[in-house]
């Protein structure tokens, strides 16, 4: 029976270590390895404590060898009755020998295949070997003959942007000496420790350090080509170069600056080696306008290579093959000009656009650079630019859960209806693509616009509206989704994504903090009562328009979307508890999200035309500001929150719930309070957010009946742009090509101005 139980042990402690090797770094091997020997000397040492035909050991190491070698004997039992029928002697010193090299080679052959499933290390060191600075021709040697860098300068300068620019997209780090293994840093400090003996341990450290396995180490290697024949393009690429660089030049002289730059562009080879084998992993040859863009086309490249051999990089920070999509990143996120205005935001704003949507428009595109990209778009008010690459996002990284987020919020806005259409073409396409990705995604029963799903307002001149069907479909895939996003958050399920998911595993493990996993859900429980709010009122109306079909006498047209006519479920109550505990929390009471949530159409409070506070004091406060400081939530019922997400929300749902009379202008900007004093608050300009996004368009038109929130809107505009210059309001949607010319944000208005 104990040779049994000996092998079983045996083959659950070599499914462990091998299961760590596979999954795990080494790091995580050697601590699961440690703990494993020290559980198996305390088990080995008690089992050589009991007595054996009389005799207890007299001490633990007596005890621990006594246990050894019993149960040694009991592992070769099997083995030896193959040949003899006798009991297997004990190993012996020299089968414990043996036994040691045995169980060191296979440990050693675990962390070899562990080393093998982890990234590669960059050695940056031989990017700085010389290249000739040849003084000769400039159109040979991407000089312009007129004085300006050689190669070897251009080599030099490039391969310090290049350092400069990996770390920006997280590139594991080199070695702790540079150009060495760790083995050679140990050994280097013996030597030089002055300890007598530091020379002997120094030869068996780097002896030891060649037999065992090292980390895969990859070399990097920049050329600076030669440019030919560059006075010819010259005449072409000034001309493109002075434009665009005017866009987004600011400040006095900007212009006079984009003139006087010269252009000149820069041809880069680009080599990752091995050392170890001495063979050439990837080259390829970048092309670029300047040495900074050189440098950073030559860091998206170099990432890509690093990212998609490292196992633990979940597949949406790479894309395209050649890397210029997180070099295109890189790019958009070193656009950052001297703010004067918010024209000078909204100017870099749109170059960044510009660079971007020439890599994300293929098939293969890092899912970043696509949510970067469409937050931008929400910036320009572009919501139907940004629900397309969210959608795309979504039918390529199912499991790129913030993506999914901001798609639930996408549609969103556009089921707002007060969100106007100008191009219906154009709107149309992107709504059929949409809605064919959440069809095969299982989220709608449709796959395309009806005929009628965007139309002009009933009498009315200006732009399309979508149809209170189309609505409904977009807010009940939305909250399909947000319920999806909300179960991955919970606590067991993020454990389990931690231990499973290895290339999720660095996603996943911050939100074992408290405060981290709850500032994302609480966010994601306020944005679904926002759709479940939008989706009551929509019903409400598609229940009136079936209701007046039935008194003449013709066929209710039937809705896409859950509708009851009736308050929320038991069990959606129940889920919306949360979510109501922490607009609680932001604005100190959450009554009337609970009556148009759970109570009948008809329980709802009467209409109060805008400005009357006085008729809705028994669900809004009027006055009462809670307090802004933000504390984590220990415990479920506790009436408190950190989340900057579901500050913003709650801002979003009472400006929804304002506009039908619901609820009252303090308590709009009571949540937008607590969006801007949030110190963990992740918008830069939060005027620029709340400015652009459609729920909060009624309220800040000229005109309107609310007077509060435009006057915080003015003041959160002083504090984000002194000077207080602000820019036009431009349309939303997108452009429609049958349609006059009108100014739109990203590439059509770029290619308009040149």
């Amino acid at each position: 029976m104990t040779s049994w139980v000996v092998w079983a042990v045996t083959v659950a402690v070599s499914g462990l270590i091998g299961f760590t090797a596979t999954h795990y770094s080494v790091r995580t091997l050697r601590y699961v390895t440690a703990g494993t020997v020290i559980v198996l000397l305390v088990v080995v040492t008690a089992y050589g404590q009991t007595p054996s035909g009389g005799k207890l050991p007299p001490d633990l190491e007596t005890a621990f060898a006594f246990g050894a070698d019993r149960l040694a004997g009991a592992w070769f039992r099997p083995l030896w009755a193959l040949w003899l029928s006798r009991h297997a002697p004990a190993p012996g010193r020299l089968g414990w020998s043996v036994i040691a090299v045995a169980l060191l080679l296979g440990y050693r052959q675990a962390e070899k295949w562990a080393l093998r499933r982890q990234a590669p290390q960059l050695d940056t060191t031989k990017l700085t070997d010389g290249q000739p600075s040849i003084a000769g021709d400039g159109s040979a040697y991407g000089g312009d003959g007129d004085g300006g860098p050689t190669a070897g300068q251009r080599h030099d300068w490039l391969a310090a942007e290049v350092k400069f620019r990996l770390a920006a997209v997280d590139v594991y780090s080199p070695p702790i000496l540079p150009g060495g293994t760790r083995s050679d840093g140990l050994a280097s400090i013996a030597e030089t420790s002055g300890v007598s003996g530091g020379g002997l341990a120094g030869a068996v450290i780097r002896f030891v350090g060649a037999l065992w396995p090292a980390p895969r180490r990859y070399e990097l290697r920049v050329w600076v080509e030669g440019t030919p024949r560059l006075e010819q393009r010259r005449a072409h690429g000034t001309a493109i170069a002075q434009a665009r660089t005017a866009l987004t030049s600011v400040g006095r002289g900007g212009a006079d600056r984009a003139r006087r730059e010269p252009v000149r562009p820069t041809r880069v080879t680009v080599e990752i080696d091995e050392p170890r084998t001495g063979g050439t992993v990837a080259s390829k040859t970048i092309v670029a306008a300047s040495i900074d863009d050189a440098a950073s086309m030559v860091a998206g490249y170099v990432a890509r290579q690093v990212f998609v051999r490292d196992p633990a990089s979940p597949p949406w920070v790479y894309g395209a093959a050649d890397g210029r999509d997180l070099g295109a990143l890189l790019l958009a996120r070193q656009e950052r000009v001297y703010v004067e205005s918010a024209d000078d935001v909204q100017a870099s704003r749109r170059r960044q656009i510009e660079l971007l949507l020439n890599v994300t428009g293929a098939d293969r595109c890092a899912g970043v650079v696509r949510y970067e990209l469409a937050s931008l778009a929400d910036l320009e008010r572009d919501q139907l630019a940004a629900l397309r690459l969210h959608a795309m996002n979504r039918e390529q990284y199912p499991r790129f859960f913030r993506g999914t987020y901001r798609l639930c919020m996408s549609l969103e806005m556009i089921a707002d209806p007060e969100f106007p259409v100008y191009y219906p073409a154009s709107a149309r396409g992107i709504l059929d693509e949409t809605l064919d990705v959440l069809y095969r995604a299982g989220l709608t029963e449709t796959d395309h616009c009806g005929e009628l799903d965007i139309h002009l307002r009933a009498g009315l001149s200006g732009p399309s509206v979508l149809s209170h069907e189309l609505r409904e479909t977009l807010l009940d895939a939305a909250r399909r989704e947000l319920r999806t996003i909300r179960r991955q958050l919970s606590f067991p399920v993020v454990a389990w994504n931690t231990f499973w998911r290895r290339d999720e595993r660095t996603v996943w493990k911050p939100n074992w903090r408290t405060a981290t996993r709850q500032e994302f859900k609480d966010g994601v429980c306020v944005a679904e009562l926002l759709v479940a709010v939008k989706h009551r009122l929509n019903e409400k109306y598609l229940v009136e328009k079936d209701q007046a079909s039935a008194r003449n006498g013709t066929p209710p047209a039937g809705g896409r979307g859950w509708r009851t006519g009736h308050g929320a479920s038991l069990a959606e109550r129940f889920w919306q508890r949360k979510g109501l505990r922490v607009v609680a929390a932001i604005v100190g009471d959450s009554a009337a999200v609970r009556a148009v949530l759970w109570d009948p159409f008809e329980a709802w409070p009467r209409y109060v035309p805008p400005g009357n506070v006085a008729s809705i004091a028994g669900l809004a406060r009027s006055g009462w500001v809670p307090p802004t400081r933000d504390r984590v939530r220990w415990l479920p019922w506790q009436a408190r929150t950190g989340s900057w997400q579901a500050a913003y929300n709650t801002a979003c749902l009472y400006a929804v719930l304002l506009q039908q009379g619901l609820a009252d202008e303090e308590q709009v900007i009571a949540s937008l309070r607590r969006l801007v004093s949030n110190r963990e608050s992740g918008l830069e300009r939060p005027h620029d957010w709340i400015s652009n996004d459609p729920d909060f368009a009624p309220l800040l038109r000229d005109g309107s009946p609310y007077p509060k929130v435009r006057a915080f809107r003015e003041a959160l505009e002083r504090r984000d742009y002194p000077a207080k210059q602000t820019t036009d309001e431009r349309p939303t949607g997108t452009r429609d090509e049958s349609e006059p010319a009108r100014p739109v944000a990203g590439r059509d208005r770029v290619v308009e101005e040149l």
